[in-house]
């Protein structure tokens, strides 16, 4: 997950929080010389947890027991950028499409819920005779039982 504050990038790792490093001048990443004044922090977190970036990650990552990435790798992940007016409006975007999901995803819990109730329900309202309307010409459970135990033996 990345996380963003302000005008510092930060990659946020399960362990803690890291600032990127210039692995040879210990300093902070400087994106390749972009102003951060254009570009939308809303927008860089989206499209750092995107699955363009994704997929370049996975692209790169070494290790066998730890995966890794470098950050001289990350460096050369290729960013979409556009103007900042696009970007604030892809921004938008996004953050609607994300509320839409969250509504989806809390009437799909509902929903579940209620479907996960309702086998316990109709077996319920069966052995209480509550699914038909009953038949006052049948005959008793019992008159049925013995026939099936005389036509079995």
């Amino acid at each position: 997950m990345i996380a963003f504050s302000g005008k510092e990038v930060e990659l946020a790792r399960k362990n803690g929080t890291r600032s990127p490093k210039d692995h040879r001048k210990n300093k902070k990443a400087d994106f390749h010389n972009t102003e951060l004044e254009s570009l939308s922090i809303g927008y860089l977190e989206s499209v750092m947890n995107s699955e363009t970036v994704f997929k370049q990650a996975r692209e790169r990552i070494s290790g066998i027991g730890t995966p890794d990435l470098h950050l001289i790798e990350i460096r050369d992940f290729k960013i979409p950028l556009c103007s900042i007016e696009e970007q604030m409006q892809i921004v938008c975007v996004v953050n609607k499409l994300f509320a839409f999901a969250d509504k989806l995803e809390a009437a799909y819990t509902k929903a579940k819920a209620t479907l996960d109730k309702l086998p316990q329900s109709i077996l319920a309202n069966a052995f209480r005779g509550e699914l038909v309307v009953q038949n006052r010409e049948d005959e008793p459970a019992s008159v049925l039982l013995k026939k099936i135990k005389a036509a079995c033996f």
